[in-house]
């Protein structure tokens, strides 16, 4: 049977055993990138598995899996009375040797077959791939399906420690495609996916959160010897459109520069851009020509203003009047947003409008339950920051991490 709850947004941690390593070796992202959208990761054999009270409890040897709560497994193996638990579940308990997940078949235990689980993929296939070179599309055939163009090729150690990235509408090689995005007149060379800062082959903290149709990719490229944990919010893939039917709604949202010491987050999901003209679109809302820049923001905050550290929009963290948090959606369109208005959402991102969530207020991986439009979800936070430095600037931005995005 499917899940009891829907399993099409996943989130991936580096915390999770048996997670892709990132540091500055050549192809290290794009190794990530493989494990997340296609492959999965961190097979786990299984011992056993019951069912008793609407609640399925697989069994295995220590150490722990890399399930942690709410995260997506893809089982397979179990034959017999309970074969339909084969496929997608989200985990809702782990131990060292147990995880759980909900179900409505009847008390019992199941027969194994090799069993076993792991991470479960967002369902994306790589069509092209060459050495240092990588493209990723999504199968869903609900999505526009994009390619993405990764280019990480720079030796360990090296000088420098970002992939690059385009976005094509149609691709024939690895190196070779249509509307490429951001144009060359716009960006030389592509976006920068950050890796590290640092001249060595140490692991450094990532998160990838998506589903079929998009993703988002938090690197922490400071996180050897630093007491900081925020990162910037790339995005590849669908926005959620208000039109149905935006045929080209696929966006690319990535830095511009190189990563060094500061951390120049202007182009972050997380981080209002009026008219950075560093996000792209795959084309413009009429669907007429080619890619467009994109810009996006808040609802509720300054015009450049960050999620978490807004000075000049709803007030500090807590709210006087809720003791609590306010979550907004982010809006994007084409730059500038002024002119051309809100075309869309970032899938599950949840802007703070407010200031006074610095200094691990909440803490990297913290879930929470989700306020306002967004009640009845789990969001996980990912730290926003302008410096690699110092904790006092991992300012609060979350991500839905239960919900279908899409509904």
């Amino acid at each position: 049977m499917a899940s009891l709850v829907s399993t099409s947004t996943k989130y991936f941690l580096d915390t999770m055993a048996g997670a892709p390593v990132l540091n500055n070796a050549s192809g290290s992202l794009i190794a990530l990138l493989e494990a997340v959208l296609k492959t999965g990761f961190g097979i786990k054999a299984m011992t056993s598995m019951t069912i008793a009270g609407g609640v399925a409890t697989i069994n295995f040897t220590a150490p722990a899996s890399a399930a942690l709560p709410k995260s997506v497994i893809a089982i397979s193996g179990i034959t017999g009375t309970y074969a339909a638990l084969n496929g997608e579940q989200r985990v809702e308990t782990v131990s060292t040797t147990s995880v759980t997940f909900l179900t409505d078949m009847p008390d019992g235990m199941a027969t194994l077959s090799s069993a076993s689980f792991r991470m479960a993929p967002l369902g994306w296939e790589e069509p092209f791939t060459a050495a240092g070179k990588a493209v990723f599309r999504p199968l869903d055939p609900m999505s526009t399906r994009p390619y993405l163009r990764i280019l990480d090729s720079a030796a360990s150690p090296a000088t420098t420690f970002s992939a690059r990235a385009h976005m094509y509408e149609s691709m024939t090689d690895v190196d070779t495609g249509t509307n490429m995005a951001p144009p060359t007149v716009r960006l030389n060379g592509g976006t920068y996916w950050w890796k590290t800062n640092v001249a060595s082959a140490a692991a450094q903290a990532w998160a990838v959160v998506g589903d079929s149709r998009g993703f988002y990719f938090i690197p922490v490229p400071h996180f050897s010897g630093s007491a900081t944990l925020n990162g910037p919010a790339h995005w590849f893939g669908d926005i959620k459109p208000y039109r149905a039917g935006d045929s080209y709604c696929a966006a690319l949202i990535a830095p511009v520069v190189e990563v060094t010491s500061s951390m120049p987050n202007a182009v972050s999901v997380s981080y209002n851009s009026a008219s950075s003209g560093a996000g792209s679109f795959m084309r413009g809302f009429t669907g007429l020509g080619a890619t467009v820049s994109a810009a996006w923001r808040g609802v509720g905050s300054g015009t450049t203003g960050a999620s978490g550290a807004d000075n000049n929009a709803l007030g500090p963290f807590p709210n006087q009047s809720t003791n609590g948090l306010l979550l907004a959606e982010v809006v994007v369109g084409q730059s500038p947003l002024e002119t051309y208005g809100p075309r869309g959402t970032f899938p599950g991102a949840a802007f703070v409008p407010q200031s006074n969530t610095g200094g691990g207020v909440f803490a990297r991986g913290t879930l929470i339950d989700g306020v306002g439009s967004f009640a009845g979800s789990k969001l996980m936070c990912f730290p926003q920051g302008g410096t690699l430095s110092s904790a006092s600037n991992d300012f609060a931005f979350f991500i839905d991490v239960t919900r279908d995005w899409r509904s």
